[in-house]
């Protein structure tokens, strides 16, 4: 909620609000990025009322805790914790009136009341996490992750998976420790070393070691390492970095490259929202197609270590073949074959890196493709 400085008579308040889905063993939560415009070196408030009969400071002026229940009130252990990633000038717990779903009564409860304050041209940048737990879903590790031009917070969900939400002060390149950014916000994913995802809102490029992008004007973007989502209000040139990149999908459609080179290809993007994927569209996909009623193919073990094997169920001896993907798209191994009726394929995959890959059995005028993850 907007505060005095933010109502419509003083100024302006932009929110973004990012749903985090759960994924790969990680929780999903929030993430708030406030933008806040008032008068040049005043303060502007945000005020944060969970729907709770309490409100408990974890840690002073950086993270609170609400038991949640909408129903009953006394029954459910679902809490929120509000993390201020960005740090406010104060903050206070304030009694406010709620409703009560069951009875429809209204009662007291609290809510925080954070103020901040704006800069010499009256702006403020904020982000918060929102993070729902119970007893069956832990809540991750929270701290704040800031520097010189930009605020944050950072979310461990494992020794694996951690998270990074922040919001850039700059106009300018911002370096937020092992990424860098030039826009307004950008949410990443590290797993295992690696960038599992990254979001920006307002950017221009975005790069993390070998992968990012570079813009020739402000878009909204998100990525894997096989696949993505743009947002542009107009045509826009955009160079992807990744390593492996040979061709950019729309909507399975190969787009027209204006450059390339090794780990990099630029395109132009009209207006509007498309997803795309990198390389192979199939392997973005990862589907198990069912090619007739009477027709499946078997893979065993799977997750595997050493082999699978691949069991066709076919009546007729079929001039056919195997390939294998892995998930930037590169072949990494192929073989033509006769694949006869009760024929197992025996694949060696004792020297594969662990990961998952896609199959591809063509059988004919017929593909089918099967998921395999390969286990160290």
């Amino acid at each position: 909620m907007p505060g005095q400085y933010t109502l419509p008579d003083y100024g302006n308040h932009i929110r973004y609000f990012q749903f985090i889905h759960p994924k790969s063993g990680s929780p999903g939560y929030w993430i708030v990025f406030d933008e806040l415009e008032g008068d040049p070196g005043g303060t502007c408030n945000v005020y944060w009322h969970p729907n709770a009969n309490n409100c408990i400071p974890l840690t002073e002026s950086i993270e609170y805790s609400s038991n949640i229940n909408p129903v009953t009130w006394d029954s459910n252990a679902v809490k929120l914790s509000v993390f201020l990633g960005t740090p406010p000038d104060t903050v206070a717990l304030k009694d406010g009136v709620l409703a009560n779903m069951n009875s429809g009564a209204s009662f007291v409860g609290k809510y925080i009341d954070a103020r901040y304050n704006l800069d010499e041209n009256g702006k403020a940048k904020i982000v918060t996490a929102l993070f729902p737990h119970d007893q069956e879903h832990a809540k991750s590790t929270m701290d704040r992750f800031d520097g010189i031009d930009y605020t944050g917070v950072s979310i461990k969900h494992s020794e694996a998976i951690t998270d990074y939400a922040v919001t850039s002060s700059s106009e300018e390149e911002t370096n937020a420790s092992f990424f860098s950014f030039t826009g307004d916000n950008a949410i990443v994913r590290i797993n295992q070393g690696s960038p599992g995802f990254y979001f920006t809102t307002g950017s221009s490029s975005f790069k993390m070691g070998d992968y990012g992008f570079l813009s020739d004007g402000k878009i909204s973007l998100y990525a894997t390492k096989v696949k993505g989502s743009i947002v542009t209000s107009e045509i826009r040139e955009v160079t992807f970095y990744n390593p492996g990149i040979h061709t950019l999908y729309i909507s399975e459609e190969e787009v027209s490259e204006k450059a390339s080179g090794e780990g990099w290809i630029r395109v132009d993007f009209p207006p509007g929202t498309h997803h795309f994927t990198f390389n192979e569209p199939v392997v973005s996909k990862l589907v198990e197609t069912k090619i007739s009623d009477n027709l499946k193919i078997t893979f065993y073990p799977n997750p595997a270590r050493t082999y699978v094997m691949i069991n066709p169920d076919i009546d007729n001896t079929i001039d056919g073949s195997i390939t294998v993907y892995n998930l930037l798209g590169q072949h990494i191994w192929h073989e033509d074959m006769y694949i006869e009726p009760g024929m197992e394929i025996r694949l060696d995959i004792s020297e594969w890196n662990s990961g998952t890959y896609l199959i591809q059995v063509n059988l004919g005028s017929k593909l089918v493709y099967k998921k395999l993850v390969v286990m160290e």
